[in-house]
C-alpha cells in the first residue's frame, strides 16, 4: 500500500460559526477538561481553518489543562473514540510567540482519535465537541509533549501553551454497518472489541482472481474514484499467515486517495483500489489481491515478498 499525502475527505466544514463562550452539550458526552480562566482571555480573529491570528495578554500562567470553545459548530458532535480532523496553532503563552502551526492545508490535517487515551491531551480536548468549532486549550508542555526530550524544542517542562484548533472534520472509529455472510475459502475475521481485525487462516489454496467480499455493509456515501478516504486497514500476507502491515497498531486510520497507482503516483495497489471504489461508507471489506492485481514488478516494500498475494480487511 502506498500513502498519498494525508488528505481527507471532509464531510462537513461549516460555512456558519455561533459565537459561545463555552461548551453548550450536556449528557453523557461532556468535555474531558474543565474550562478555567485562562482559554477565556484568547481570541482569534482569523477565519476558520485558517491562521487564527490569537492573541491573548501576556504572560499567562498555570499548570492545569484547561479547554473552552470560542466558537461552536454546527455538525457532527466528536464522539469519544471518533476519529477527528483538525488545525492546529501553539503559542508560548508567556510571551505570546508562535510556537508551532500545523500549516492549515486542508489536503493535510491533523489526525486524532478522541479521548482514546488520557496520555493525548490532544485528543482529550477535542472530545464532545462539534465539526465546525474553533477551541482553545491551555495546557503544559510536558503535558502536550509527554514522550518529547523538551530540551530539542528548547522548552521547559512547565512552559504554558496556548492551542488553537479548528474541528474540520470527525468519523467512527470503526466499521458499524450489517453483518454479511461469510464467503467460504476465505480466512475468517475475527475482530477485538475495538473493531481491530484478526484471521484464522484455512488451508487451502490462494484465489487466482481479485476476490472481494463485504464483511459488514455500511449505509453511508459510496467512495467514488478519486475521492479521499479516512481508512482502518490491516494487510496480511496469504502463504507465510502473517500481517505485514495495520493502521490498528498505530492507533490511528489512515488517510487514502481512492485511486490506483496504475492511474497516479503514491496512488494504491490496483487490487485495492477495485476493492475500495464503490463500496459504502461504514462498510467492512475482505479482498484477497493476487500478484498481477497487487505490486508491480520491483515496486513492493521488504515487508511484502515479490509475487505474494496479499489479504486486506479494511474498515
Amino acid at each position: 500500500m502506498r500513502k498519498l499525502p494525508a488528505i481527507v475527505f471532509v464531510a462537513a466544514v461549516l460555512a456558519s460559526l455561533s459565537a459561545c463562550s463555552s461548551n453548550p452539550f450536556t449528557g453523557s458526552c461532556n468535555p474531558s477538561f474543565p474550562e478555567g480562566s485562562n482559554p477565556g482571555l484568547v481570541e482569534a480573529d482569523g477565519r476558520f481553518g485558517k491562521d487564527p491570528k490569537a492573541s491573548f495578554p501576556v504572560p499567562l500562567a498555570g499548570s492545569a489543562t484547561e479547554v473552552s470553545a470560542l466558537t461552536i459548530g454546527d455538525g457532527a458532535l466528536v464522539d469519544r473514540g471518533a476519529t477527528v480532523t483538525f488545525q492546529a496553532t501553539a503559542y508560548n503563552a508567556a510571551t505570546g510567540d508562535l510556537f508551532t502551526s500545523s500549516g492549515y492545508d486542508s489536503t493535510s490535517p491533523v489526525l486524532r482519535i478522541a479521548a482514546a487515551s488520557a496520555d493525548d491531551v490532544l485528543g482529550e480536548s477535542l472530545a464532545c465537541f462539534t465539526v465546525g468549532s474553533r477551541i482553545v486549550s491551555t495546557t503544559t508542555a510536558a503535558t502536550l509533549f509527554t514522550d518529547q526530550n523538551l530540551s530539542d524544542f528548547g522548552m521547559k517542562p512547565d512552559e504554558l501553551l496556548v492551542l488553537v484548533l479548528d474541528i474540520e472534520g470527525t468519523y467512527r472509529g470503526k466499521a458499524t454497518g450489517a453483518d454479511q455472510p461469510a464467503a467460504p475459502g476465505l480466512p475468517t475475521v475475527v475482530l477485538a472489541p475495538n473493531g481491530q481485525p484478526g484471521f484464522i487462516f484455512n488451508s487451502g489454496p490462494a484465489p487466482t482472481e481479485l476476490t472481494v467480499e463485504i464483511l459488514k455493509l455500511g449505509s453511508g456515501a459510496v467512495v467514488e474514484k478519486g475521492d479521499n478516504v479516512v481508512l482502518h486497514y490491516t494487510g496480511a500476507l496469504w502463504d507465510s499467515k502473517t500481517v505485514f502491515s495495520s493502521s490498528w497498531e498505530t492507533g490511528y486510520p489512515s488517510i487514502f486517495g481512492a485511486e490506483s497507482l496504475d492511474d497516479v503516483e503514491g496512488g494504491l495497489v490496483p487490487g485495492l483500489a477495485t476493492a475500495l471504489i464503490g463500496q459504502k461508507v461504514g462498510s467492512q471489506v475482505i479482498a484477497v489481491i493476487p500478484p498481477r492485481f497487487g505490486y508491480p514488478a520491483g515496486t513492493s516494500p521488504d515487508t511484502v515478498p515479490a509475487d505474494a498475494t496479499m489479504i486486506y480487511v479494511f474498515d
